[in-house]
């Protein structure tokens, strides 16, 4: 690797973004700590999962609180934006905690975060402080969630659900290198209520057709199989019993669908000594008309033992997780390590992008990466601390009088990384890698298609089946089937 040529770090403090990984570890940290106290908690998700400003959310009123027993939404634009469960379980118990404050000006305010000053709001600086004592800098915060948003969805969009100016918002799609220039204005059949907190940007690649895709093998030598959600496969140990052991309870009846708290999976009996063999049925996304998974097959390498009319078994049903599905042996991924784990071998990856990107690169330098049909600059299998200073130095560096840089992300090389990284270069974001032995598949889903046909996952029943079914030779096969996609409907089929 040639020589870097760091400029002297210069310590703003809450001022550059935070990786996004950094945002997504403390956003999970919390909103699963329940030592933290609740108010800052709340606050917390406003700002990094819809970019709020503290401003705004200490003139947030209980009137903008609405919650019909089965959603939960806040009114922070135009139209209100819904919160997902564990948020939304955490807001409900806040407004119930209010009825507890030691203030009866502050029990009896229409402010919903209320001062000590009867009829005043919580003072922004106050709030600010409770932020940062929970480990949350909220100016950072804001920052990285709102840049991250802008890439996922079309400014307007944004702009209009969370409170922003259009300006603001187009401004920074462009300084993150964002251009939604396949964005067709119109009716998308997007719900207006859903939640636009979006997945890391992603594209199919057109040239492919609607056909069946041969995705791969995967292993699974303690004879249980699992399709999971990529976002929580490393929670499950926090939620009382591993994933393995609760799979196998499933498998041993015939196969099941686990479900506690935001974690999902579906688990089955599968042969133990033979690779299994995994196939994509695809159909034109409505995001881009790029192929888009339609039905997902594995092949379990078992004979055939369900009913003699061939009717299909039902196992359950799973939402597509903004973060990727992941498919392997239950026993395997009992050590999975997810975004927020340390590196597993002591390697991280370095990569930005923006409108400012070239002049970063006349600076530091950096590879052309290729990652899911574009284009970033970079540098892969970094030592850690080195990958951490340079991506301290490139988050401070500015690149015009005003101080605009460039997006970075320091990818320290865990599982869920080394799936995605996988999936760069592959057509439907498929990223086959090995963990604890076993080959495992990891299925990333295209961040536009997920934003309009599967974004509330299940709060919003965008969940689809999962069933047993004879294969053409006997044997039985899993299947996930995603139904085309149907303007307007979003409940699952």
């Amino acid at each position: 690797m040639p020589r870097l040529t760091l400029p002297p770090q210069v310590i703003n403090q809450d001022q550059a973004p935070l990786h996004q990984h950094r945002r997504l570890a403390i956003l999970r940290r919390t909103l699963s700590d329940d030592s933290l106290p609740l108010r800052a908690r709340v606050a917390a998700a406003l700002v990094l999962l819809y970019a709020q400003p503290v401003t705004r959310i200490v003139r947030l009123t209980v009137d903008d609180v609405i919650d019909d027993g089965a959603t939960l939404t806040v009114r922070l634009g135009d139209p209100p934006s819904p919160l997902p469960e564990p948020v939304a379980d955490l807001l409900r118990a806040y407004v119930q905690s209010r009825q507890h404050l030691p203030y009866a000006s502050s029990r009896s305010s229409q402010w919903l975060f209320p001062g000590r000053q009867p009829g005043q709001p919580m003072n922004p600086v106050s709030l600010q402080a409770h932020l940062r004592m929970i480990g949350v800098p909220p100016q950072r915060g804001r920052t990285s969630a709102i840049r991250q948003l802008v890439l996922q969805a079309p400014a307007p969009v944004i702009a209009k659900a969370l409170g922003y100016h259009d300006k603001t918002a187009t401004r920074l799609v462009t300084e993150a290198g964002g251009t939604w220039n396949r964005y067709a204005p119109g009716d998308h059949g997007r719900c207006p209520g859903r939640t636009l907190i979006l997945r890391a940007e992603g594209r199919f690649n057109r040239r492919m057709a609607e056909t069946d895709i041969d995705l791969g093998v995967v292993t699974a030598p303690s004879g249980v199989l699992v399709l999971g959600m990529a976002s929580w496969i490393d929670y499950w140990p926090q939620l009382g019993r591993p994933l393995s052991e609760r799979a196998r309870a499933a498998a041993s009846v015939g196969g099941g669908h686990g479900h506690d708290w935001m974690c999902e999976m579906v688990s089955v009996r599968a042969a133990s000594d033979r690779p299994l063999m995994v196939r994509a049925g695809t159909a034109a996304s409505p995001f881009d008309g790029g192929p888009a998974i339609a039905v997902l097959e594995i092949d379990l390498g078992l004979p055939w033992a369900g009913t003699a009319g061939d009717e299909p078994i039902i196992l359950g049903d799973l939402p597509v997780d903004r973060c990727g599905m992941v498919l392997g042996d239950a026993l395997a991924l009992d050590s999975w390590t997810g975004d927020g784990h340390p590196s597993t071998d002591g390697l991280a990856d370095v990569a930005y992008w923006g409108g400012y990107a070239e002049a970063a690169h006349l600076q530091f330098g950096g590879d052309l990466i290729l990652r899911h049909g574009g284009q970033v600059r970079g540098w892969l299998d970094l030592p850690l601390d080195d990958a951490k200073k340079l991506g301290d130095a490139l988050n401070d560096w500015k690149g015009d009088e005003q101080g605009r840089g460039v997006m970075v992300a320091v990818d320290e090389h865990t599982d869920f990384h080394r799936f995605n990284r996988a999936s760069w270069t592959h057509p439907l974001q498929i990223g086959a890698i090995e963990v604890a032995d076993c080959s495992v598949l990891g299925i990333n889903w295209d961040s536009g298609d997920h934003s309009m046909r599967h974004r509330g996952e299940r709060r919003f029943g965008q969940v689809y089946p999962v069933t047993l079914q004879p294969g053409p030779t006997g044997q039985t096969t899993m299947r996930w089937t995603i139904p085309p996609y149907e303007p307007g409907h979003h409940g699952a089929e």
